[in-house]
């Protein structure tokens, strides 16, 4: 299944959500955002995976520089399994947006590097659209996964 979500992902991305983001910059990145979510409810080696295949895809078929979106994809789930395992707490929400605002850097990062130019107004446009659709995905994804009750079953327990 999620594979499936992936191929649906990189298809959004190079699609819709690509023409769309070349004119507004609030534009959330899709594959960040499934690959945070994916990487922040589940372990490492599900994760590196549809990360490299994801990038790849990208890579392949988008129109930016080849590999930045396979290098930056790894490095959100490598980013994402150290903050979680030694800074942040998986049950906060909080803990969760900061995470997804801090890898939300990385594709930004590398591709200032490669193009040498830096546009602060539209870099933070993304992450406030990651952030916000990441909050919906949080919330979706706890309740339908049942793991408030599970969290709070820890705490009390």
């Amino acid at each position: 299944m999620r594979w499936l979500w992936l191929l649906i992902i990189v298809g959004l991305t190079l699609g819709p959500f690509g023409h769309l983001s070349q004119s507004h910059p609030f534009t959330p990145n899709l594959l960040i955002v499934f690959l945070w979510a994916i990487s922040w409810f589940n372990a490492r080696s599900q994760t590196l995976a549809l990360a490299i295949v994801g990038g790849l895809l990208i890579d392949l078929v988008g129109w930016n520089w080849f590999g930045i979106w396979t290098v930056s994809a790894v490095a959100v789930v490598l980013i994402i399994n150290a903050l979680k395992g030694r800074l942040l707490e998986a049950g906060s929400i909080l803990h969760a947006l900061l995470a997804l605002a801090i890898v939300s850097l990385v594709a930004p990062f590398l591709l200032s590097v490669a193009t040498q130019g830096f546009a602060i107004k539209e870099i933070g446009l993304v992450i406030l659209g990651n952030v916000t659709l990441g909050a919906v995905v949080y919330y979706l994804l706890a309740m339908r996964l049942s793991l408030f009750q599970r969290w709070a079953g820890r705490r009390i327990g």
